[in-house]
């Protein structure tokens, strides 16, 4: 099986406008499926309109209807491989309270049923951040999930079109 080309949010986000640099970059998608799409959209007359209302299975089926998909639901993030709590620059000037980071370090959140959402300006180490949180819950034995907050969106949309699918994407 393809791993699925997520066509449809390629043509909404041609719709706005966006480049296919952009849309490459920005969704961290591949420049060659980008340009595929925007090819293949050309060629067979797809526009937004025709694939707005469809869910991205048969979206993505419009685009290529000799292929099997399957949904990718998470990739894989531009991980640090050196993230570690521990390591982490507690300097005033970064506004990060070494309690706070101590304390998510223990993973505490999961044994309450609590999820941690970063959020900060572009540049401050997000990334860095969740990556040596996630490697401190594995550590524990404790999955983690990296999921961007664009993404996170759209699987909450289509979770909602699905019997149980909220509490399946929860869990």
């Amino acid at each position: 099986m393809a791993s699925k080309i997520r066509a449809k949010l390629i043509m909404e986000l041609r719709d706005q406008g966006m480049l296919r640099r952009s849309i490459a970059k920005t969704r961290h998608m591949s420049m060659a499926n980008v340009c595929e799409v925007f090819v293949l959209a050309d060629e067979k007359g797809i526009t937004w309109g025709r694939v707005m209302d469809l869910g991205d299975n048969e979206a993505c089926a419009i685009f290529y209807p000799e292929r099997q998909v399957h949904e990718r639901v998470f990739e894989e993030p531009d991980w640090h491989p050196k993230a570690d709590v521990r390591s982490i620059d507690l300097t005033e000037k970064r506004g990060l309270a070494r309690l706070k980071v101590t304390e998510l370090s223990t993973c505490g959140f999961v044994e309450r049923g609590t999820n941690v959402v970063v959020q900060d300006p572009a540049g401050t180490g997000k990334t860095y951040l969740a990556c040596a949180l996630a490697k401190a819950r594995c550590a524990k034995r404790v999955r983690a999930c990296y999921v961007r907050q664009p993404d996170l969106e759209e699987l909450w949309r289509d979770s909602r079109t699905r019997q149980g699918g909220e509490r399946k994407l929860l869990r």
